[in-house]
């Protein structure tokens, strides 16, 4: 941003950048912060206008009457029509400092003999700021039913494609992403599963007291086949269970 004045970033953010974030898909709306808009500012030296009798009204008939474009009339032929229009506006600090404000007779008072008009912005007592440096914020508003995570990674990817195209010394950062704890929330789901998942098979073969010294997790296709290899229904606990099929599949637990 080293440079560039908050007018320059304003043109730039809403000609070159607010257009290609809008393409992308899930995007709402995109609000500008801290914009300035060019404005051409008048200030009035109230002695100098009591000198010349001059008033505010009277600065305000003439900018009224003088700074205007209307059209003038239209050229018509068989084919086309074209309006004619009188161009009356005024758009340079030197032709607003050569405005006439008042004329007595032969005397004309010039808003540059009660005053000075320069370029500015329409407010000056707004502006954005990124550590201390001049900047402009965009608001990225998604759609009710778009996916926060998606859209990220979608004006993300378009960053990429518009930072070479932006003049050296303008820097592109990302100050708030909500999409981050969306996905920092995901991962905290999934740890908190694997967690609870990891305890709860600790809880059942290491701190259960009602299992054996030695456990075998296994798979048996039958009862008998389950049976002969347990042997004696004493020397360990078998928990049997059977679908529609009549195979049986479950824990069995062996030992002495």
């Amino acid at each position: 941003m080293i440079g560039f004045t908050p007018l320059e970033l304003t043109d730039l953010a809403e000609k070159q950048i607010k257009n290609r974030l809008q393409t992308v898909e899930g995007v709402s709306s995109i609000t500008i912060g801290g914009e300035q808009r060019f404005a051409i500012r008048l200030w009035l030296d109230s002695e100098k206008m009591a000198a010349h009798q001059v008033t505010v009204l009277d600065v305000q008939q003439a900018l009224l009457e003088q700074n205007v474009e209307l059209p003038s009339g239209r050229v018509e032929n068989w084919d086309r029509e074209m309006t004619i229009q009188t161009r009356g506006e005024i758009k340079s600090v030197e032709a607003f400092n050569q405005l006439v404000v008042r004329q007595d007779k032969d005397r004309f008072v010039r808003l540059r003999d009660i005053g000075r008009a320069e370029q500015g912005v329409e407010n000056e007592r707004t502006g954005a700021r990124n550590n201390g440096r001049p900047c402009i914020f965009l608001g990225i508003v998604k759609q009710s039913k778009a996916n926060s995570v998606a859209v990220s990674h979608g004006i993300r990817d378009q960053l990429e494609l518009v930072r070479p195209t932006i003049p050296d010394g303008i820097e592109m950062v990302v100050n708030y992403d909500e999409s981050t704890f969306v996905e920092e929330s995901i991962s905290e789901v999934w740890l908190t599963l694997g967690f609870a998942f990891f305890l709860v098979v600790t809880v059942i073969f290491v701190f259960s007291p009602q299992l054996p010294g030695d456990t075998y997790p296994g798979y048996c296709d039958s009862c008998v086949d389950h049976c002969q290899f347990c042997g004696d229904a004493s020397a360990g606990i078998f928990d049997q269970y059977f679908d529609d099929a009549g195979t049986g599949a479950g824990y069995w637990y062996c030992g002495r």
